[in-house]
């Protein structure tokens, strides 16, 4: 299945163009998105209209949290939706542009088959479109121990190496602690993790939640 995710705004022709992916490749499946909408509701809902004359089967999603980290989160379960057969194509060029980078940050962190398609707009009077498609970055890959660090980190703020060790193994802690001091120094390499030197403590960053399990 081919299913196009669509941030959108007030105009349809970034999409709808003959160039343009959704016209090129073809679609199975329609995914707006936009927030909650006020006063641009109407013009939204004229570029909805646009969509609808493709004919193909849509749905709309809003956008519900309030926060950049969270919007990630909401996208990341989108494209777990979908199988990993399914092609999907992720638009990046139309909408509220806070939405088309977090749909780019979130496609860091979902395995699915996703294409990224970025777009130049050229001319005012008359529009025309480059459109590109590429596969997302992948963020770094954390090993099993890293993963178990970072969790104990995450479960408690402000943590002790000593702290941490314990929790680890509270019968003998100071044969674990160079080896989780070590994850510990590449977890704050890959800013997961934040060390405050005036009471040695470390605490899990606001990303460090997307790379849970």
């Amino acid at each position: 299945m081919r299913i196009h995710i669509l941030p959108v705004g007030f105009d349809a022709s970034v999409f709808t163009h003959s160039a343009g992916p959704l016209v090129k490749f073809g679609a199975d499946k329609l995914i707006t998105i936009h927030t909650p909408m006020g006063e641009e509701k109407e013009k939204v809902e004229k570029t909805l209209n646009e969509l609808k004359k493709l004919q193909v089967p849509t749905e709309h999603v809003t956008v519900e949290s309030k926060t950049f980290i969270g919007i990630v989160q909401e996208f990341i379960r989108l494209f777990n939706r979908f199988g990993e057969s399914d092609e999907i194509f992720v638009h990046i060029g139309g909408g509220q542009r806070h939405l088309g980078v977090a749909l780019v940050y979130a496609s860091f962190f979902s395995k699915r088959n996703i294409k990224l398609i970025p777009v130049l707009e050229y001319g005012s009077a008359t529009k025309s479109y480059e459109y590109a498609v590429i596969p997302p970055l992948s963020p770094v890959e954390l090993t099993d121990p890293q993963k178990r660090i970072l969790k104990l980190v995450a479960e408690k703020e402000g943590q002790t190496l000593r702290d941490l060790a314990v929790r680890q193994n509270s019968i003998d802690p100071e044969t674990v602690a160079p080896g989780i001091l070590r994850h510990l120094r590449n977890l704050i390499e890959y800013h997961l993790v934040s060390f405050d030197p005036a009471t040695k403590t470390y605490t899990a960053t606001e990303i460090a939640g997307l790379f849970s399990d």
